[in-house]
């Protein structure tokens, strides 16, 4: 109320920040490529080794983000 009609304005920071990040990618494509058929298996390990809960479509979500932009050469 105080800040008026620009205080609706979106601002940095707002929203939900992402789970897994371009710092996890490297062990990402290191678990997938030990065992690229079994994303189950891959998501069990990462959740111990990065400490984070995830899901296996958060998983495909990233692994299609990091090939559209170029940053791994892993297939999903």
């Amino acid at each position: 109320d105080s800040d008026g009609l620009p205080g609706l304005y979106n601002r940095k920071g707002q929203g939900r920040k992402p789970i897994l990040t371009d710092a996890d990618s490297v062990q990402v494509e290191e678990r997938v490529r030990e065992n690229c058929q079994q994303l189950k298996e891959v998501r069990t390990k990462l959740k111990a080794d990065l400490s984070r809960g995830f899901s296996d479509k958060t998983l495909k979500r990233f692994l299609k983000s990091l090939v559209r932009r170029g940053g791994g050469s892993v297939k999903v």
